[in-house]
């Protein structure tokens, strides 16, 4: 018998955001983010991104291997904004509904759902992996940790001048996108310990690439 398909779905919930004054424009501008995303990232979405309650995105993958490109990508276009996020892999037990995800079910999103319940009570958590066994949700864990307490610092700049940099893979390039000197690029990127924020990514990837 043929394995089950295996999704992945990754739920991020705006932190303190009931907090925030301005809520139309916040909201909006978490809107234009996840048109974003769901645009560059439609190839590996196996069900897009949504806002829902207010201050919850969801979004469905069928490649694992995408999630640490997804996460980064959530959290430089919600910038300044943070987000905790909850990562669920297992079955799909509706019909998959690309363009109305919200109506979705199964163990990923209980998984996805469970993991974000258990980052919202650790202290300084933004990530928790659940339901790819025990080893691996581990593993995934400890690595975001470590990814995390580095990304949650980064300033507006770091995140501009290593987005810039990652796109463009010279720090002259980065620099005159950004109308700013190489050095400038450099001395960001070097600041956001971005070397280290990738190594633990290119090692999460692995992990996931492996887990189907």
């Amino acid at each position: 018998m043929d394995k089950e398909q295996q999704y992945v779905v990754l739920t991020g919930d705006l932190v303190r955001s009931r907090r925030i004054k301005a809520r139309q424009a916040e909201q909006e501008r978490v809107l234009r983010a996840i048109d974003i995303i769901n645009a560059e990232c439609s190839a590996f979405l196996a069900a897009r991104f949504y806002l829902s309650n207010g201050d919850q995105i969801q979004g469905v993958t069928d490649q694992p291997q995408k999630v640490p490109l997804l996460l980064r990508r959530l959290r430089s276009l919600l910038f300044p904004a943070t987000i905790r996020a909850g990562v669920g892999m297992g079955t799909v037990t509706t019909e998959l509904m690309p363009e109305n995800p919200g109506w979705m079910d199964g163990p990923a999103f209980l998984n996805a759902r469970e993991a974000l319940e258990a980052a919202k009570n650790k202290t300084n958590c933004f990530t928790v992996f659940s339901g790819l066994g025990a080893d691996q949700d581990a593993a995934l864990n400890t690595i975001y940790l470590l990814i995390d307490a580095l990304m949650v610092r980064w300033t507006k700049r770091q995140w501009e001048a290593v987005s810039a940099y990652e796109k463009l893979r010279t720090y002259e390039a980065a620099g005159q996108s950004l109308n700013i000197s190489a050095s400038a690029v450099f001395q960001h990127c070097a600041a956001a310990r971005r070397d280290a924020v990738a190594a633990g990514e290119a090692l999460a990837e692995r992990w996931l690439t492996n887990i189907i």
